[in-house]
């Protein structure tokens, strides 16, 4: 028999709250971009908003599955690594030091959503 260590479970909620979340991530991005004064892709963003929030949740109990992390690394320096990845790769014309703020700007806007679960309340008083 094969023990497959994760399997992720989807809900209707989840999903729904994951794709708000990254919309409003992506229109941060968006909005940082205009402060920073530089012409971003606006599909970019967009993608770099959707992969983080649908691989952050996949890959964090996959890398704690394999290696024992303390909470700090775990649920703080993972996401930010994706985040500062996903700007390296999803923007390509930029400076390094422009790289560095769009994705801090938007790992810190992950953090915020993330832990302080505003939207799946909201969603919980419509009755999803």
């Amino acid at each position: 028999m094969v023990f497959i260590p994760f399997i992720p479970t989807i809900s209707l909620k989840g999903a729904l709250v994951t794709l708000i979340n990254s919309f409003i991530v992506f229109i941060i991005i968006v909005l940082s971009d205009k402060i920073i004064n530089h012409n971003m892709s606006i599909k970019n963003s967009f993608i770099m908003s959707l992969i983080a929030y649908f691989l952050i949740p996949i890959l964090m109990p996959l890398i704690d599955e394999f290696i024992f992390l303390p909470f700090l690394i775990s649920f703080i320096l993972i996401p930010f690594a994706v985040w500062i990845i996903l700007g390296e790769i999803l923007l390509p014309d930029f400076t390094y030091v422009n790289k560095f703020k769009v994705s801090l700007i938007a790992f810190v806007t992950y953090l915020i959503l993330e832990y302080f679960p505003l939207t799946s309340y909201l969603i919980s008083i419509i009755g999803i």
